[in-house]
């Protein structure tokens, strides 16, 4: 008996040094480990990032205010005789001939259209932010802004093909100044691309316009007259980008005050992700705000140079995929936000600016081209031979910095894009190259004239 007494004292020291004591030193190890990775950093500076208290104007001086109401006001619900939808650029454009129904429909939006110009007199544009049950801020985006801007890029064309140059100049003229004044203000980045998307349908339409053989040199050099009002893009991006520093900031303040609902983060993690309030007690508020200011400040500082010159942070979703990294990365739900801030800021506040200059820069050549061919009876050799005559310069690309590229055979001129790699105006990947988004190919490749000569 006293034999099993001490086997069973034995076992239970063996149990106690092999077991209770390293489990105990563990324990003490991930608690003074969590701690540590628990514990914040100091909140750094970021007034650079701030920007000037803005005064919203009064509704009547706000340009924002009639853009809204025009939009509301535009009304296009067409069908084909089948009954089945059809879009703005398909009716006017299988329509051509059938004058009497563009111009009813036409005279249908004559109200949008005055509230339109109306906005144009304004001299201010401030979007007013607003908050929603959550307390997130958003600001009020008019969901059909862009389908009546293409409206009155189609109803351009069409005065155009009807003999009425000046009209269809004014309605370019028209888009192209409520880009402008969308971003002359700072706004939020996704207002910011929205302005840059109202500009490309009117620079598309002078485009077009230039390679219909009507086209006359005056014309042309209204054209260039017109794009030369266009300012660069640097300044409004980097505007943007401190908006969206601000809304950011918001958020983070508002996680750290346990403020938001753990469905909004789904779209960070998915559901297949456990543990999610154990993700937001691993969240440093201040560690993720001076991240954050970090890295905007160094894009906002990079964004007016070319793309190739740009000291851009590399980003991968690599080190979040692991559960060790969830349970063990300082400040895990911090850097998920970093991530997908650098995502969203990479797309576009980089890439679209660059895209938006280089689209500029593409219709002033298109436009010259042309404009030398009708001058000169011949098309240009090289894009120097626009020089001094038609246009001040070769616009540089800006992606790689060097003058855009010209194929004098192929007819086209062309972007190298963030491939950074020069194809010679051909596509390595013709499948992958879309006709309508031609800065998602290797190289933007964009038709001079149409096939047929002039």
């Amino acid at each position: 008996m006293t034999n099993n007494i001490r086997k069973d004292t034995g076992m239970r020291r063996l149990f106690l040094y092999y077991t209770i004591i390293p489990l105990a030193v563990i324990a003490i190890a991930l608690t003074a480990y969590f701690i540590v990775i628990g514990r914040d950093v100091e909140l750094a500076d970021f007034s650079d990032l701030a920007l000037p208290a803005v005064v919203p104007p009064p509704d009547e001086q706000n340009a924002h205010t009639f853009f809204k109401r025009a939009a509301e006001a535009y009304t296009f619900k067409h069908t084909r005789e089948d009954g089945r939808w059809i879009s703005v650029t398909d009716f006017f454009k299988e329509n051509r001939t059938n004058t009497t129904l563009v111009a009813e429909v036409i005279a249908e939006n004559e109200e949008a259209f005055r509230l339109f110009r109306r906005g144009l007199e304004c001299e201010r544009y401030h979007n007013p932010p607003t908050t929603n049950e959550h307390g997130a801020i958003h600001y009020d985006f008019v969901n059909n802004q862009m389908s009546f801007a293409q409206f009155i890029m189609e109803k351009a064309r069409f005065t155009f093909d009807q003999g009425d140059t000046d009209a269809a100049l004014r309605d370019i003229r028209d888009i192209l100044r409520c880009g402008i004044t969308m971003r002359r203000d700072p706004i939020s980045l996704v207002e910011y691309l929205v302005a840059i998307s109202t500009e490309t349908q009117a620079l598309s339409a002078i485009a077009k316009i230039t390679r219909d053989p009507k086209t006359t040199p005056d014309d042309l050099r209204r054209f260039l007259e017109i794009l030369d009002e266009v300012p660069p893009y640097a300044l409004a991006a980097q505007n943007a980008l401190k908006t969206e520093f601000v809304m950011t900031t918001a958020t983070i303040k508002r996680l750290a005050a346990k403020k938001v609902h753990k469905d909004e983060l789904s779209f960070l993690f998915g559901d297949s992700i456990p543990g999610i309030v154990f993700i937001r007690k691993n969240f440093l508020p201040n560690m993720t705000l001076n991240a954050m200011a970090d890295y905007y400040r160094s894009i906002i500082g990079e964004i007016p140079q070319f793309y190739s010159d740009m000291a851009l942070p590399e980003h991968s979703h690599e080190q979040f995929k692991s559960f060790y990294n969830i349970l063990f990365m300082k400040n895990y739900l911090g850097e998920i936000l970093w991530l997908v801030n650098v995502s969203s800021v990479w797309s576009g506040g980089i890439e679209r600016r660059c895209q938006a200059d280089g689209q500029l820069a593409v219709t002033k050549l298109i436009v010259a081209c042309h404009l030398f061919q009708l001058a000169e009876g011949r098309r240009p050799a090289t894009l120097d031979e626009l020089v001094p005559g038609y246009l001040p310069a070769v616009p540089p690309d800006p992606f790689d910095g060097a003058p855009f590229r010209y194929n004098a055979a192929l007819g086209v001129v062309y972007s190298v894009g963030k491939s950074l790699t020069d194809h010679g105006g051909t596509d390595p990947n013709p499948r992958e190259r879309n006709r309508l988004q031609p800065w998602r190919a290797e190289n933007a490749i964009f038709k001079i004239w149409e096939d047929e000569e002039r």
